[in-house]
């Protein structure tokens, strides 16, 4: 079985690795990108690349609404990304969340509209999506 090239390139290193809730969907994270990545048939196929602006930490599926992410960053900011569309933009949403790195975050399964981030700073936050419209969230903490 051949290896994706992402997975191999010499300028990138996964830093952080999340399966979707259906298990058929990986999300990757480096200091530079975050990738979607489809398991299918035993092989990946890059579904979306997105340009990070910091070294991802950790990273979150959406639970209630598909090709929906979270990725927060070492600088205390989280984005939040739409990789479904190759013709939408992928970042909807970013916010400084913590003062320092953020090293776990999940969306609660059966809210799937509250995001919590747990950072170095030593608060845990609890985020609500009030609002998806398709392209932008409207958060509160």
């Amino acid at each position: 079985m051949s290896k994706p090239e992402w997975v191999h390139s010499n300028d990138t290193a996964v830093q952080v690795m999340k399966p979707s809730w259906f298990n058929d969907h990986v999300l990757l994270g480096s200091r530079q990108f975050i990738k979607a990545v489809e398991l299918e048939n035993f092989s990946l196929h890059t579904l979306r690349s997105m340009k990070s602006t910091s070294a991802t930490t950790a990273l979150a599926f959406h639970t209630k609404t598909e090709s929906v992410l979270a990725a927060a960053g070492a600088n205390g900011e989280v984005s939040v990304w739409y990789y479904g569309a190759s013709n939408v933009a992928a970042l909807n949403d970013k916010w400084t969340a913590h003062s320092r790195a953020i090293h776990a975050m999940d969306f609660l399964p059966k809210v799937g509209s509250f995001l919590v981030t747990a950072s170095a700073d030593g608060d845990l936050n609890v985020w609500e999506l009030c609002l998806y419209q398709g392209k932008r969230e409207h958060w509160t903490k």
